[in-house]
């Protein structure tokens, strides 16, 4: 099934504009003989073109549209501009900035009566709540842009707020109201002359969770030829999937493996890596249904690394959970863990997000209603201090009683002055242990805890001379032209995988984690005071982060993407460890034992790990340590060194 999608309605300028390239567009915005209406057509399709492919280009144009209806004081393309921002936003996932473009856009459509701004700026605000997952102001927003469009008998606009209130109702599962909504879109689309493929696809979706998968095929393979015959490809390889997914259900796995494969070459033609991600996973899943682990294991590591590249975090988690299961059917039960691990790390991920969004609903109302509250009782409580106040005065001789009861009352009322001071004490203090706490694990994720609790406790950190440690290097071989073939977005996302990865290992092992430097990746066994790790766990540690590198370097060469090959290297011998820094601290280690290992390192060979002499007489009588002796090596600055490979 697809994901769910909502028409965003960025009222565009022309349909004979939108027909020109965009270098006929730069030229006419840039053009200043030409029309005004031409320039800020060209300009504002700009933005609106790049809003999917380079949102950062198309707030550029955007933000030229804008100050260019301000030059000509034209509120009606102030209105089409502010749509354009907040669809550009909603697309970057910022949801504030979306949220409040959007709403401007409102105010502004209704301040000038334009009628089709307004039902736009309606339906957006609908798409922003769908993303939310706010359902019930979703229908709202959609439901008040589907009345104007009545209003104004705009046949086409009333289509496409009915498939988003389709989208609605499919989404809180009444099917039946959503197929009653996509099939009255489906017939406004025929009746006007629309393109009715998404609508099959909408009518197709809501048969296939009602278990009727053959109307579901019927309506697929109808959706299949109706937008190639509109030449909508993006919609297209939905329906392939959509189609596949059927055909599985159905047990006709060779068909089902055609479109999906059908919908792969789509995806990579529009540039499409979500898609091909989503595709990837689900014919790993099928080939596993099938206890095909050899072709399971391939989609769905190429899944895995392309969600990656994308950092999509759904996709990833799929791709795992297919690893996981591939691994387990194989009896690989160690790299099955590992995806596990994967699995649910992404899953709670997924579901921290999902639970931020509620949290944040929440808190916002409780805050909101906690504000009138306490507003509600100021006001009360002024009320009453004056009306009692004024009887008292007036009557204080004639009752003495009066004002008995008013100093009771005032003293309720001191009383709950002071209650509410002590629960803005208590919350305020929650929120300053909160932040304490948050502190802390920042702190923590610098230096280690023996090292950070100093800190706190006396202020600095005590410099401390450790008389073995062993210091471990690795770096990437050959960083700077894969670099150059990789954009600055993948590169760092790679590096930053990789590192996550040796940083769990790092953990596991119990090595303590000095710094990254570039691609050179720093860890220490036997240090601060306490920590027991020991330089064959320095050995196990760079063994795991090696066979980690090689199959992601196999992964990743068979996917045909860029990948990384490391060497690793290490030396035991004494050290000097402490924090240095006033504002940024670092933990850091120094000595001959550090630039040794660096040496070490430098001297070894790709996929192999490398280690001194002295650390060779630590672990030479570990069971299941192998070595090959390399004889004396020539190390930069150090002269000849015993060296030897370990595995």
């Amino acid at each position: 099934m697809r994901k769910f999608s909502f028409f965003l309605l960025l009222l565009a300028f022309s349909v004979a504009s939108l027909a020109q390239n965009k270098e006929q567009w730069v030229y006419a915005w840039s053009d200043k003989s030409l029309s005004d209406s031409t320039r800020f057509g060209a300009v504002y399709n700009l933005a609106w073109e790049y809003a999917y492919i380079q949102t950062d280009t198309a707030l550029m144009y955007a933000q030229s549209a804008f100050e260019f209806a301000n030059e000509l004081n034209n509120d009606h393309y102030r209105c089409k501009v502010l749509n354009v921002l907040g669809g550009v936003y909603l697309i970057k996932s910022d949801l504030g900035r979306a949220k409040d473009y959007f709403e401007k856009a409102l105010k502004l459509a209704e301040k000038i009566n334009d009628s089709n701004a307004l039902a736009s700026a309606h339906n957006n605000l609908g798409g922003l709540h769908f993303s939310e997952n706010n359902m019930p102001e979703a229908q709202r927003h959609y439901g008040q842009s589907y009345e104007i469009y009545l209003k104004t008998n705009n046949k086409s606009g009333q289509a496409r707020a009915l498939s988003n209130l389709g989208q609605v109702s499919e989404e809180q599962g009444e099917y039946q109201k959503a197929l009653q909504r996509y099939e009255s879109a489906l017939a406004t689309k025929q009746e006007v002359g629309d393109k009715t493929g998404t609508a099959y696809i909408n009518i197709g979706n809501v048969y296939q969770m009602q278990q009727d998968l053959a109307k579901a095929e019927e309506l697929y393979l109808r959706a299949i030829e109706q937008l190639k015959k509109e030449d909508d490809h993006w919609n297209l390889s939905d329906a392939y999937t959509d189609y596949a997914d059927v055909r599985a259900l159905q047990g006709d796995n060779n068909t089902a493996i055609e479109y999906y494969d059908k919908c792969i070459v789509l995806s990579e033609e529009l540039n499409n890596p979500t898609t091909k991600a989503f595709v990837l996973h689900k014919k790993g899943s099928l080939y596993l249904d099938q206890n095909n682990f050899s072709d399971a294991k391939k989609f769905c590591e190429a899944s895995f690394l392309l969600s990656g590249e994308i950092q999509d975090i759904e996709n990833g988690a799929a791709a795992c959970e297919c690893l996981h299961n591939a691994y387990k059917l194989k009896g690989d039960f160690k790299n099955a863990l590992a995806y596990h691990e994967l699995f649910v790390e992404m899953s709670d991920s997924l579901t921290r997000l999902k639970s931020m969004d509620d949290v944040s609903k929440i808190s916002l109302k409780h805050d909101y209603e906690m504000r009138s509250l306490e507003d509600s009782l100021s006001r009360e409580e002024e009320r009453i201090k004056t009306e009692y106040t004024f009887e008292a005065e007036i009557n204080r001789k004639k009752n003495e009683r009066n004002v008995f009861i008013v100093g009771a009352i005032f003293i309720l009322l001191l009383a709950g002055v002071l209650a509410n001071r002590l629960w803005f004490s208590t919350k305020t203090k929650k929120i300053i242990q909160k932040e304490r706490e948050r502190s802390d694990s920042l702190l923590l994720n610098i230096l280690p805890a023996a090292v950070a609790q100093e800190l706190k406790d006396k202020g600095k950190a005590t410099t401390r001379q450790y008389s073995n440690v062993t210091v471990l290097f690795t770096d990437f071989k050959g960083f700077t032209n894969l670099a150059e073939q990789m954009s600055a977005e993948a590169l760092i996302s790679e590096v930053d995988m990789c590192f996550q990865h040796f940083d769990v290992i790092m953990h596991k092992y119990g090595l303590e984690k000095i710094k990254t430097i570039g691609d050179a990746y720093m860890a220490v066994a036997g240090l601060p005071e306490g920590n027991t790790a020991n330089a064959q766990a320095a050995v196990l540690a760079a063994l795991e982060m090696m066979q980690w590198v090689e199959e992601r370097y196999s992964m990743r060469t068979y996917a045909d993407l860029p990948a990384f090959r490391m060497r690793a290297g290490m030396h035991t011998g004494p050290a000097i460890a402490g924090v240095v820094g006033l504002n940024k601290f670092q933990y850091d280690v120094w000595g001959d034992t550090v630039n040794t290992s660096a040496r070490i390192e430098s001297s070894g060979e790709v996929g192999r790990v490398n280690i001194s002499e002295s650390t060779y007489q630590q672990v030479k009588n570990v069971v299941g340590f192998h070595f090959e002796a390399r004889g004396k090596i020539v190390a930069k600055n150090k002269g000849e060194m015993e060296m030897y490979f370990v595995h």
